[in-house]
């Protein structure tokens, strides 16, 4: 199995759309949503800030960083 230290995780606050898309569960319109809340403080305010669903944040929170 990969382990977390050797995956790229994609910078929320740095990232561009198409790295943002290619996360499970993000599209588009997810993408631009992440992208036009910037900045962030810590990867939670995606759900503070009700970005992405529970259900999408449990998807994604091992693939990303701020």
């Amino acid at each position: 199995p990969i382990s977390n230290s050797s995956l790229h995780l994609i910078s929320i606050n740095d990232a561009g759309m198409d790295e943002l898309d290619s996360l499970p569960g993000i599209g588009s319109v997810s993408a631009q949503k992440i992208i036009d809340n910037r900045p962030y403080s810590a990867i939670e305010n995606l759900l503070e800030k009700k970005i992405v669903s529970n259900s999408t944040f449990e998807k994604i929170h091992e693939f990303i960083s701020l």
